[in-house]
Parts: structure tokens; sequence; C-alpha cells
């Protein structure tokens, strides 16, 4: 006898584990240091859809507010195309003067994505 099980939707799910709403949450530096993102920072989106596409959105610290918190100002969004081969994490950028290609290694972890390159890491906690 043969049957279907729900482990079928399951791995379905977890085909692409990087599609999502992720929050920046630290770095890591080249060294090894983690920098925890500073309350602008974590303000920032990035998207992954399932098809393909991305956009994210990212904030800067402009200063205080009068009561002394940070003042976050909103930077230009970030949209374009990605792609995976294994580990590795192909990043197009279509902004609106250039476009730019990064490729980084990925890890998901839970609901935390880590994107590391020669320069450190970016690592993000799912939203």
């Amino acid at each position: 006898l043969f049957s279907c099980s729900s482990d079928d939707d399951a791995s379905n799910n977890t085909k692409n584990p990087i599609v999502g709403e992720w929050q920046i949450a630290s770095f890591i530096e080249e060294n090894g240091e983690i920098q925890e993102a500073s309350v602008c920072e974590k303000k920032g989106v990035l998207t992954i859809n399932d098809d393909g596409t991305f956009s994210s959105t990212s904030y800067d610290n402009d200063g205080k507010n009068e009561d002394g918190s940070d003042k976050c100002k909103l930077e230009e969004p970030n949209t374009g195309t990605y792609t995976i081969e294994g580990e590795n994490i192909t990043v197009v950028r279509n902004d609106s003067t250039t476009s730019s290609t990064t490729i980084s290694e990925f890890t998901v972890d839970s609901n935390t994505l880590t994107l590391s390159n020669d320069d450190g890491a970016t690592v993000y906690t799912k939203k």
C-alpha cells in the first residue's frame, strides 16, 4: 500500500527558505566582531519574493529628535532580482542611476538569514 503524507506540503514551503520579509539585526565585521544594528537600521526591511525579485528599504540616522531619539531618514528603496546556486545568492540591484551585482553566501537557521561576503556579513531576522 502507498499513501501520501503531509510531509510533501512541508517540503514545498521550505523549497526557498529565504523568501519572506527580513529585518536587519546585526553586522559581523571581517574580524568576527558583531555590531548590533542601530535603531534606524532595524527599521529597514528586505523583502525576498518567490519569483526571483526582491525589494528593500533602509533608513539612515539623520541626527536626533527633540526628545533625544534617533531621527531616521528613509533612503531610496532598492529593487532587483536574485538567483540561488547552492549556498550562493547572486543579487542584481536596479536603482534609478545604476545596476550592480553582488554575490554572497547565505545561510538560513530557523528565523535568521545571514548574507556573507568578503566585507563581513549582515544578519537578518524574519518579520
